[in-house]
């Protein structure tokens, strides 16, 4: 089988309502691929950074902010200009590594009662670190083993702050 044949990579057929097949009208739209993200940049580069595994002290209970847990974390991170692309030049783009570095920081920190506390402030600290330099930031932050009864892979919150090259579009989903 080609790769363009590939029920993973082909484009599902465009699905006709009954009226729709008798009336020649166009085919309604497949809904968007699941790997859309959250945001939709209005140009330039988007730097994804998936699986960040760090140890916090985060959540209501006082077991919670007393034993470290594991955490999870997605971020996207649109740099102000974003054209490192056409540049090959790192001064046009934001160095994941102290991304990164800046996240764990604040995983690490204080304890904070709720997961969206916990994003925000992963946003936050990314902003305030480079100002005018972000033009856009969304961090997931997943709870790997939450103290709830039901058996869950995890449970997550995502916070975005969009910047000043134009307002975040949210699509769903949480990662």
């Amino acid at each position: 089988m080609r790769l363009a044949e590939s029920p993973q990579t082909a484009d599902p057929p465009a699905k006709r309502s009954p009226a729709a097949a008798t009336s020649g009208s166009p085919p309604v739209p497949a809904a968007p691929p699941a790997h859309v993200g959250l945001h939709v940049p209005v140009a330039g580069t988007t730097i994804a950074i998936d699986g960040i595994r760090v140890l916090g002290r985060h959540g209501l209970t006082p077991e919670e902010q007393e034993h470290a847990q594991p955490f999870e974390i997605d971020l996207l991170v649109e740099p102000a200009g974003g054209s490192a692309y056409a540049t090959d030049d790192i001064s046009d783009t934001l160095d994941y590594g102290d991304i990164v570095a800046l996240a764990v920081e604040v995983l690490e920190g204080p304890p904070h009662g709720l997961l969206e506390s916990l994003a925000g402030s992963i946003v936050e600290r990314i902003r305030n670190e480079y100002g005018d330099r972000v033009g856009y930031v969304a961090a997931t932050v997943r709870k790997l083993y939450p103290p709830i009864e039901y058996h869950v892979s995890g449970v997550g919150v995502t916070v975005e702050m969009p910047g000043a090259r134009g307002a975040a579009v949210n699509l769903g989903g949480w990662r």
